[in-house]
């Protein structure tokens, strides 16, 4: 997976659900260099669209994420061009 692409994370717990409420919807922000985790910025949905969780991006183990689209891609590239405006 590449930075853009978007993921949801699956912990243990969920038993491979992806409507349980420990599932987060998100996309990969950049790799990691030790190659088995990435860095993951998470959103929520709301009634006004997404909104990211927080500023950052999370490192995260790449073996609880699957690639799945769930908000436009229009969107993440514009929450992708902000997070790196912050740098």
């Amino acid at each position: 997976m590449k930075p853009g692409t978007q993921v949801l994370y699956m912990p243990a717990h969920a038993l491979a659900k992806i409507d349980h409420p420990g599932v987060m919807h998100g996309f990969i922000a950049s790799e990691h260099r030790l190659g088995q985790s990435v860095y993951v910025c998470f959103w929520q949905a709301d009634a006004l669209g997404v909104t990211l969780r927080k500023a950052g991006a999370t490192l995260t183990d790449s073996t609880r994420l699957i690639p799945y689209v769930s908000c436009d891609q229009s969107v993440v590239d514009g929450l992708m061009e902000s997070i790196y405006a912050l740098l």
